[in-house]
């Protein structure tokens, strides 16, 4: 595991919904992330052909067992997260093959000085990632970066009405999202269990997919999931640490009911 000096100073998990705010961690509920994947598979965008997964904001490791839940054990998941006190979830093979303590910029960085910028791109990069990277937009970065493979898609989960200041119009000119899957109901991420008085979606843009035509405008298609059950849309400890698969007969159950 490559390692670097922690983000945000103390390297102990917190669960003080002020400091997990200023750090833009929410974490994610695993039926939300096995829902996703799964109705990316079933509209075609993931195929057997996925072989390589990058998650950029790990955390406790939910998209990266999510990701193993339903691809199966075929492709090579990594792992990337700042805050070393999640060192432990993103290094188990429950998770990912490879885990990185470093932030986004650093691991681009880090693969850079390796000469890997353009070598082993990923498939697959799907994450929740802090807010601020729609404004920084990350898409872009991870695609400038060589990081997306030919064919490959970036899969963001965020707020429903992302896009709508001057800078989110920027961007989404810079490279249109292809699909927006909107979450069902209200989800909780935190321990307190209360539900976020925001809407999420799934952003998805694929590499393949160029700017429709129509002025510039960006478009894309947006579908409505499934509304989950209200247990299987709170995030609980019980998620943590990301050491253990997620279990079969969830994901069995979301395919069968939920998509």
């Amino acid at each position: 595991m490559t390692t670097q000096a922690h983000l945000f100073g103390a390297a102990g998990r917190t669960d003080d919904d002020q400091v997990l705010a200023e750090l833009e961690v929410d974490y994610t509920p695993p039926a939300v992330a096995v829902q996703a994947l799964l109705a990316l598979r079933d509209h075609g965008f993931l195929g057997d052909d996925c072989r390589r997964v990058l998650d950029p904001a790990a955390g406790s490791g939910c998209w990266g067992r999510a990701a193993r839940a339903v691809l199966g054990p075929v492709p090579y998941l990594v792992g990337v997260e700042p805050r070393l006190c999640e060192e432990g979830n993103i290094g188990n093979r429950a998770a990912y093959n490879m885990g990185h303590s470093l932030t986004l910029e650093r691991f681009i960085e880090w693969r850079g000085e390796r000469g890997w910028s353009r070598r082993a791109p990923f498939d697959l990069i799907a994450t929740n990632p802090p807010f601020s990277a729609f404004e920084s937009y990350w898409p872009t970065m991870l695609r400038d970066a060589g990081l997306v493979a030919p064919g490959g898609l970036v899969v963001l989960y965020g707020l429903t009405q992302w896009g709508q200041s001057a800078q989110g119009i920027a961007n989404l000119r810079r490279w249109s999202p292809s699909m927006q899957f909107r979450c069902g109901g209200r989800i909780a991420h935190r321990e307190n269990g209360k539900t976020d008085a925001r809407e999420y979606s799934v952003w998805v843009w694929d590499v393949e997919d160029r700017q429709r035509p129509g002025r510039g405008r960006p478009r894309w298609s947006t579908e409505q999931l499934p509304e989950l059950p209200l247990e299987m849309r709170r995030w609980s400890p019980s998620a943590v640490p990301g050491t253990y698969p997620i279990e079969p007969a969830l994901v069995d159950e979301i395919r069968r009911r939920y998509l």
